[in-house]
């Protein structure tokens, strides 16, 4: 069961007010002039509920999660935006062995990013019972020879083990146990794991998330996100939370906003970037100060705008290695194309990815992971540095750069957060390349 929403100053004050004009026998509604003292104690007295309104909340949520376990844990955490920390998902290295002849049509073998492969119903200790592992590969990969080669995956599935879901697990899975792919690929006639998976580990137990809660109150300095949202709210009536506005705290984006911060996300028509501070509409300076507003509570808000474009031009500088380049066979304007499509990759103009939340960050990393598979095998680390900083995109709205959102999606569209929509087809890259030995 959530809390009641948490009343803003301007609530309670209006209240106290309403209850004077009763006790005194005005008419309902009767607005009693700013220069009258009652005005002046309902303000006082306003301002001290406001205070106990967010001790009661913090007594509530200690007191609470101190006695819940499991599920019942996880659930009153949730009216707080704040969830267990979850596990990180095994990785494996799997080998492949390719007969492009068997391919349909014959001549290259795709295999396609997320495809699964698996275990037979096998027990993995310390799991008591025969269960089906099942492994995705991380991106996608494309041969033209027959050979063995290496591609990498990763663990698709939680086990909960003592009621704690987890990877841990797929550590223990033996060598050769993820034997079959789950849907046949041709020209892949065999699959096998020559070591088992590592890095796999379990969500946080409940004494674990308890503390970690605490920590996490503490850091907002009794602040709420409930708090903050009636006071958006009650300053401006048409926003909706979650429809044309957000709320990020550090467990629901910890890339973006530090802890004892709140950060607010807004769709403002108009806008030229999604600066703190760029041109806003006239709702803007209320939302800033219903912000600023909640200071009472411990926030400090940080306030950023969103809008959506399309991209017209992307410039990135990045830094390749000269021998690795050479040893895949590849020139500089050769590997610029492929950095083309790794950045659609993760901005793409259309498909089932528009509406996830992507950084410069994921650019960057989709960049440094470009690899070219040999008959010798695989050809890694062509690309070793992206500046991140440096990186700009150039759109309708103005110019976007690592500090701001972006999001694929379609300008038509309308999405909360925001975002940039590219098609490499029309829209120019301007490549920086540094040569390293």
């Amino acid at each position: 069961m959530s809390l009641p929403v948490p009343k803003s100053l301007s609530q309670l004050q209006s209240e106290f007010l309403a209850g004077w004009n009763a006790y005194v026998g005005n008419a309902p509604g009767t607005v009693i002039p700013p220069s009258d003292p009652i005005v002046a104690i309902a303000g006082s007295n306003s301002g001290a509920a406001l205070h106990l309104q967010g001790l009661i909340y913090d007594l509530v949520e200690y007191a609470r999660a101190s006695t819940s376990e499991g599920p019942d844990l996880d659930s009153w955490l949730a009216d707080f935006g704040y969830a267990r920390p979850q596990g990180a998902e095994a990785q494996v290295t799997l080998n492949v062995t390719i007969n492009p002849a068997l391919a349909n049509p014959p001549g290259s073998v795709t295999i396609p990013q997320g495809a699964l492969f698996q275990t037979g119903s096998i027990v993995v200790p310390p799991a008591t019972l025969p269960a089906v592992y099942q492994v995705a590969a991380n991106q996608a990969y494309v041969f033209t020879s027959p050979g063995t080669f290496q591609i990498e995956a990763t663990a698709v599935k939680p086990v909960t083990l003592n009621g704690i879901p987890g990877y841990s697990v797929y550590n223990s899975l033996p060598v050769g146990a993820i034997a079959t792919a789950y849907q046949p690929i041709a020209g892949v006639t065999s699959v096998s794991n020559p070591a088992s998976p590592t890095g796999g580990t379990d969500a946080a137990s409940d004494a674990a998330t308890r503390a970690d809660f605490i920590d996490w109150i503490g850091s907002l300095a009794k602040s709420t996100a409930l708090g903050v949202r009636a006071s958006v709210e009650s300053a401006f009536g048409s926003l909706q939370f979650g429809v044309n506005y957000r709320l990020l705290t550090n467990s629901t984006a910890p890339t973006r906003v530090l802890p004892g911060l709140i950060a607010a996300v807004f769709v403002s028509p108009g806008n030229s970037g999604q600066y703190v501070g760029s041109p806003f509409d006239p709702n803007a300076q209320a939302i800033l100060g219903a912000m600023q507003s909640s200071e009472a509570l411990g926030l400090t808000p940080v306030v950023y705008y969103a809008e959506q474009y399309a991209v017209t031009a992307i410039d990135l500088t990045y830094t390749y290695s000269a021998a690795a380049l050479n040893r895949a066979g590849l020139s500089v304007s050769a590997l610029q194309g492929l950095i083309s499509q790794a950045v659609s990759g993760v901005i793409p103009a259309t498909g089932g990815a528009l509406g996830s939340l992507v950084y410069c960050s994921a650019l960057a990393a989709a960049i440094l992971s470009i690899s070219v598979t040999l008959p010798t095998g695989i050809v890694s680390g062509i690309v070793t540095d992206v500046d991140v900083p440096a990186m700009s995109f150039t759109t309708t709205g103005g110019t976007f750069g690592a500090g701001d959102f972006v999001q694929p999606g379609t300008p038509s569209a309308l999405d909360q957060l925001g975002y940039l929509s590219w098609d490499p087809g029309t829209n120019p890259v301007t490549f920086t390349a540094i040569q390293a030995a």
